[in-house]
């Protein structure tokens, strides 16, 4: 990292004397933007043209109103705006000399009655977003001189491609994935191949809220993803980026919206969204304002006898008490229920797939160890064979990968108030709160496979794995946002604090799997006596009952209570730092706190709630440090270093046969770094962003310590062990070490064609991590070898688990989209849109045993906008998977920084899929 910054001096030194040789023959442009009532225009896109050559430049005006175009050679100039709202404007012809600056001032006129409105999609910024959201630490900066990738999925093309949820928009932007928990709308977002966590990685208005909950996409305006390491800005995070859930805000003028929709076998929507402000003017605007979305669907997907349903009520409200304040109430409440479609696939394959031995044993049974054999000279296995994950995924619109009856029901309430003000044009205050309750009641069916076949038993989700069933977040914001100069030296600061409180429910009963729940209430058993359904995946059982479980309580013994709060708060400061119009530094850091505790409830008689082990608090400063050149005024390059401390995990509970000597107790809070080199490019209608970067992180995992031999007491922490018990002890064992390339372009290639794509490489790998070696005591010395540094018992044979170099589960070396849109020009109001997915293959566990294959998928659209009784109608209807590709979505690892705990979960994508939906503006 020494040569990585050295690096970036270097390049800086060098870049002063270039700019110290040119300034002086170059000229600039630079102007306000204002409103007929002289109030500035932020975020408006500037057009210069060169008379002579007929060059263009572009540029945004910032937070202030104010556009710059540097570094211009001498000659005629013409400054053009064409803003939404406004009239299109145009200065007149500007000279520029050598070593002069020109101001050009521009206000705007308002858009007349008479004027046609453009339909959005032939809107200049229709895929692409400049800036970000107020109210979050990167300031008001344009996106363009922010050193980070930051990319935005628009409102527009939310809507053209019909995307419903996170995991429907997600794919058009390959530098961020998702890794599914409980279905398509719940999941964890990620970047860069790292997996973000219920809380840290995700923010609304940019206050923090669990993510592993439904969330639909008609309530928000655009999704705001900040790839990489954020805890400099944003307090302890994963390294896996950030995703901010921007709401639609009260509309200026009044907003009539009404759409129907369908998908699946018979899933019909309605969608409408309502908006406009009331009362007496204060300022440029009425002193009330709201926005209303409303959203009721109900059907069969497209899985036979299945059911989603979709219920949503959001409500946005603001009122300007004072010209430059504003406060801003948001209210939504959303249920999803979604049952029949394909459940989870679980697997576990062997761990201990290599090891070193003596090759004349190959093929010998190994003494002691009764079901294994040397398979070869560096391999071993059972002979019951071990569990698998089908290559090849199954049709996912097949009955019984899922049940009617099983499924998700869930609920998700968040409530929220923010305060912007105003401190003249420089300084801006953004503070919040944030209140999340959501219920979870997850029923879905789990198929564990069992074998090399295809054989698996089903469960129910809650027997299968401890789901929390209720979450409860409160989170804050406060940022103050200014500009200043000291010494001819500009500073764009921000400083602020931004936590949460994070409540998460347990049950108090533990649920096995008997089925004496169909035995008591005279339904007819059709599972087997242990309580699971065995089957095949090419034979699914249709309506087979492994045993539902409710959360009501009805005794006082069970029910549900809270295992864990989760404290987190960062006090962050940042500034960018002007040295010289081309060259500024920024600086960032955050002094973050995390603490947590955990309860246990093993209470029969009441509901008292006892502390239990695994307690910690930590603090730590997440710093980072970035330098930008500006070539130009649309272009960037620029080097940032980030580092940033994380919440630690707790070591898992002991089970019967692997007892951990830390059992529940915190380990050490992991501390990630990064470093990123990146370019990016506004022309007058395209974006173009790139990055190369490498982040590591580190890699938890249960090291052997020792295991039971006959006659000889061994203690594991404070239990003795049994026979056929192993101690293990939870730690830190290693790194996972992510390189990669990204590449983003979005915008209108030409009048007729707009693209958004970009791909991402990746070598995601784990490093430096142990490998657990198991020492045979009735084999000869010499028939093991035995890695340098290495865990050995000397009470079993001598696999080893070997993780190291491998890459990590579940993540594509490429992976790639690219979405077009083409207007007809035989058809006014008549678009064409196709996408390609593509997703590289993807390793099915940490020793890399095998891949699941690459694939493609291909989506396409036509759109059709016309006048109906003067009000716009917009018709679209969307083919996604058009070959019907049958792909596993998302492969889990059993933890995050540690996969080998707990099992493997596969994910069935989408099968072809059509939707349609009518849009009326009334």
């Amino acid at each position: 990292m020494k040569k990585f910054l050295l690096f970036i001096f270097l390049f800086a030194f060098a870049s002063l004397s270039a700019f110290a040789q040119t300034a002086a023959s170059t000229g600039q442009i630079t102007g306000a933007v204002k409103d007929p009532n002289q109030a500035v225009v932020s975020a408006t896109q500037v057009v210069l043209t060169n008379l002579q050559t007929k060059v263009k430049f572009t540029a945004v005006t910032n937070n202030q109103g104010v556009y710059a175009f540097r570094d211009l050679q001498p000659g005629a100039y013409i400054v053009e705006i064409n803003s939404k709202g406004f009239k299109p404007s145009a200065s007149a012809e500007l000279k520029v000399m050598a070593g002069e600056t020109v101001n050009s001032d521009i206000v705007l006129a308002l858009a007349g009655n008479t004027e046609t409105v453009n339909v959005s999609a032939d809107a200049e910024n229709a895929y692409r977003v400049d800036n970000v959201n107020v109210g979050t630490p990167l300031g008001t900066l344009p996106i363009l001189d922010l050193p980070y990738s930051i990319n935005v999925i628009s409102r527009q093309l939310i809507d053209d491609t019909q995307s419903r949820n996170f995991k429907e928009a997600a794919k058009y932007l390959p530098l961020v994935s998702f890794q599914e928990m409980q279905g398509p709308e719940v999941l964890r977002p990620e970047s860069r191949g790292m997996q973000g966590t219920n809380m840290q990685n995700d923010r609304k208005d940019g206050m923090g809220i669990a993510v592993t909950t439904p969330s639909a996409l008609e309530e928000y305006e655009q999704l705001e993803v900040f790839t990489g390491l954020g805890g400099a800005m944003y307090g302890p995070t994963n390294p896996s980026g950030i995703f901010n859930f921007v709401t639609k805000r009260p509309t200026n003028e009044q907003f009539r919206q009404i759409e129907l929709g369908y998908e699946g076998e018979t899933v019909g929507t309605v969608h409408a969204d309502l908006g406009g402000r009331i009362g007496p003017n204060v300022g440029d605007s009425h002193m009330f304002g709201y926005r209303t979305n409303l959203v009721l669907a109900d059907g069969t997907g497209y899985v036979s006898d299945s059911q989603l349903r979709r219920q949503l009520a959001a409500m946005a409200l603001d009122v300007h008490p004072f010209a430059h304040t504003i406060v801003e109430g948001n209210f939504s409440y959303y249920t999803l229920f979604q049952h029949g479609y394909p459940g989870w696939f679980s697997y576990n394959p062997t761990l201990v797939g290599e090891f070193a031995t003596n090759p004349a044993l190959a093929g010998t049974a190994i003494p002691g160890t009764p079901g294994y054999t040397v398979k070869s000279a560096t391999q071993l296995y059972t002979t019951s064979e071990y569990s698998t994950l089908p290559v090849n995924a199954p049709d996912p619109t097949r009955e019984g990968y899922g049940q009617s009856f099983s499924g998700v029901d869930l609920n998700n309430q968040i409530a929220e108030v923010r305060v912007k003000q105003d401190f003249g044009q420089s300084w801006h205050l953004v503070a919040g709160v944030l209140r999340q309750f959501a219920d979870r009641n997850i029923n879905t069916a789990v198929n564990a496979f069992y074998d090399t076949k295809g054989d698996y038993q089903t469960f129910n989700a809650n027997n299968f794995s401890g789901l929390a069933p209720r979450f409860q977040v409160n989170s804050d914001l406060a940022y103050l946002t200014g500009k200043f100069k000291t010494f001819g030296i500009g500073h764009d600061v921000v400083v602020g604090t931004t936590g949460y409180k994070f409540a998460s429910w347990g049950n108090k009963t533990t649920y096995g799997l008997a089925t004496t729940k169909a035995a008591a209430t005279g339904e007819v058993p059709l599972c087997t006596a242990a309580g699971v359904c065995e089957t095949n995946v090419s034979t699914p059982l249709v309506d087979v009952n492994p045993g539902l479980v409710s959360y009501a309580q009805t005794a006082v013994s069970n029910g549900i209570f809270v295992s864990s709060i989760i404290h987190q708060q960062g006090f962050s400061l940042s500034d960018t730092i002007t040295l010289m119009p081309r060259l500024l530094l920024r600086v960032a850091a955050s002094q973050d706190w995390t603490w947590t505790n955990n309860y246990t409830d093993t209470s029969t008689t009441n509901w008292v709630r006892t502390t239990g082990v695994g307690n910690y608090m930590h603090q730590g400063v997440s710093p980072s440090a970035s330098i930008i050149f500006k070539p130009r005024p649309n272009m960037t390059i620029y080097g940032t270093f980030a580092d940033s401390i994380q919440a630690p995990d707790v070591a898992p509970t002991s089970s019967t046969t692997i007892i951990y000597a830390n059992s529940a107790q915190p380990l050490p809070p992991y501390r990630s770094t990064e470093g990123e080199i990146g370019y990016k490019l506004v022309l007058h209608k395209v974006n173009f962003s790139t990055a190369l970067f490498r982040i590591e992180r580190p890699f938890a995992d249960g090291v052997e310590t020792a295991s039971y031999v006959s006659g000889a007491p061994v203690v594991c922490g404070t239990t003795t062990l049994a026979a056929g018990q192993i101690c293990e002890n939870d730690q830190l064992v290693g790194n996972q070490v992510n390189y990669g390339a990204e590449a983003m372009l979005s915008g209108r290639i030409i009048d007729s064609l707009m693209i958004t794509g970009g791909i991402t490489v990746l070598n995601p790998k784990l490093t430096d991590t142990v490998a657990y070696v198991q020492k045979g005591n009735t084999l000869a010395a010499s028939t093991c070898v035995v890695p340098t540094g290495a865990n050995v018992n000397t009470a079993l044979v001598c696999p080893t688990y070997v993780t190291n170099n491998r890459d990590f589960v579940g993540m594509p070396a490429y992976k790639s989209n690219i979405l077009a849109e083409y207007r007809l020009p035989v058809m006014t109001g008549a678009y064409f849109n196709f996408d390609w997915q593509h997703v590289g293959r993807r390793p099915v566990d940490d020793i890399n045993s095998y891949y699941v294959p690459q694939y493609n998928t291909f989506d396409l659209g036509v759109r059709y906008t016309a006048k109906v009784f003067g009000k716009v109608a917009t018709w679209r209807v969307t083919a996604n998977n058009v070959s019907d590709v049958h792909y596993w979505s998302t492969l889990g690892p059993g933890s995050i920084t540690g996969g080998s705990s707990g099992s493997y979960l596969g994910h069935l994508g989408e099968p072809r899929l059509i939707t349609a939906s009518m849009r009326y503006d009334f």
